[in-house]
């Protein structure tokens, strides 16, 4: 005996067709879609041109990089002015004044000043001493017969190192004065000093 065989009913040939028309429309589509998307991708991120394995910067780094050196460059020479005039700050100080130290001959003559830097000697009676150090302005003090500028100059003897000079000198057009002290190393012995003219 035979058995029949059935088949399976399948669509008709009109259905197959359209199931294969919608599968190739969704894989064109779905492959346009894609495409699409690498376009996409592609055309927002350019490609940096790279030289020696850096990359090139942009038209903005470039201007940021000119202008933070224009602006050092500047800073650099506006210091280089300043420090130019502070060199010579104290260059009127420069000369020779006269006075007594505890009732001796006293001359100090300063010769070089540069910045808050002096240089000169000393005399007292007839020793001469070497003296280097500060010079600082203290300000301006009104008087009848017109300001006086107050500076404080600080020198140490420079050869033997025996002690130091502290004097206050008060300069201005019609006179100039000062009184100090010359303190010994060992600040056991000390000197009053009094400025009585200026020779120019």
């Amino acid at each position: 005996m035979k058995i029949p065989i059935r088949k399976k009913k399948s669509g008709s040939p009109s259905s197959l067709k359209n199931n294969d028309n919608t599968f190739q429309s969704i894989m064109k589509f779905s492959f346009l879609f894609i495409l699409f998307l690498l376009f996409i991708s592609c055309n927002n991120t350019p490609t940096p041109t790279v030289v020696s394995g850096l990359e090139e910067p942009s038209q903005n780094e470039l201007d940021s990089i000119k202008n933070a050196s224009a602006i050092k460059t500047a800073s650099n020479s506006l210091a280089i002015k300043n420090s130019k005039a502070l060199l010579f700050v104290n260059n009127g100080l420069k000369g020779v004044y006269l006075g007594t130290i505890d009732n001796k001959y006293f001359k100090l003559c300063l010769e070089k000043t540069y910045g808050d830097n002096a240089e000169g000697y000393v005399v007292i009676g007839t020793d001469k001493r070497i003296v280097k150090g500060k010079i600082n302005k203290l300000g301006v003090e009104p008087t009848t017969t017109g300001n006086l500028t107050l500076y404080r100059a600080i020198l140490n003897e420079a050869t033997n190192l025996n002690g130091q000079y502290v004097i206050t000198l008060s300069l201005s057009v019609k006179n100039n004065s000062g009184e100090g002290a010359w303190i010994s190393k060992n600040q056991k012995q000390q000197s009053s000093i009094v400025i009585k003219e200026r020779a120019l």
